[in-house]
């Protein structure tokens, strides 16, 4: 009976939106700040990686598990909260997953003896939780190809809101992507989606050629600062 009610509450779960109202559901809130999590109730996942999630919850006993969504992680090394708890049914329990993340584990040796990124990894996690592939030589100019037919910045938009969440570009094929739209405005919706896609983000320093107006420029460097700064803890000289 718990699991057919656990599996009615999936239906349920969202990533939790600063617009919900106090008046909703009773249930679980889960929030980190410096990474994605992913969230197990009785063992069933019942969200993507996410920074923010809440689930609906019946009243009952509950084994409630977090782990960290960085592949490059062990399994056990993931796993940031598991414990069992009885859950009243009314209201909103909340928990910090932020007060239970190591920045050594989150970080773990990602620097070399001069304090820059270590490229040894075979793969990079972005700040959304996706591990990051080299985008296909084919679908990279094919998106180039779309770009190039975008006239508005409404057609780019919609051009780049089917950018696949897990495809990479290097630091060369992002500058060259921004650079395809003519205005600054068409060029920042490029950039703004691929900011957390660059798999060698630390190549990406010059950008002044690319935008008309520093205030852009600046704009972008912002983008990449965070993600430099998540993925190794580490933006000196930006």
């Amino acid at each position: 009976m718990k699991r057919y009610s656990l599996f009615l509450s999936l239906l349920l779960t969202f990533a939790w939106a600063t617009t919900l109202s106090a008046q909703s559901l009773a249930g679980i809130s889960v929030e980190a700040r410096s990474v994605p999590i992913v969230v197990y109730v009785d063992n069933t996942q019942v969200c993507n990686p996410t920074y923010s999630c809440y689930v609906a919850l019946p009243r009952g006993n509950y084994r409630v598990r977090i782990e960290m969504a960085l592949e490059r992680l062990r399994p056990r090394q993931r796993v940031i909260y598991d414990r069992n708890f009885y859950f009243s049914g009314y209201g909103t329990e909340y928990i910090d997953a932020e007060r239970y993340i190591s920045r050594d584990n989150v970080y773990p040796g990602d620097r070399d003896d001069y304090g820059h990124p270590n490229r040894d990894y075979p793969f990079v996690t972005n700040s959304k939780g996706y591990r990051l592939r080299p985008i296909a030589q084919q679908t990279y100019q094919a998106l180039r190809e779309e770009l190039k037919r975008a006239n508005f910045k409404s057609d780019v938009e919609k051009v780049m809101a089917l950018y696949p969440a897990d495809a990479g570009v290097t630091a060369q094929q992002f500058k060259d992507l921004c650079s395809v739209p003519t205005f600054d405005s068409s060029r920042l919706v490029v950039a703004r989606v691929l900011a957390s896609q660059v798999l060698d983000i630390e190549n990406c320093i010059k950008m002044s050629d690319i935008f008309s107006f520093s205030s852009s420029e600046n704009e972008v460097r912002d983008l990449l600062r965070k993600e430099l700064d998540f993925r190794y803890g580490y933006n000196k000289g930006w």
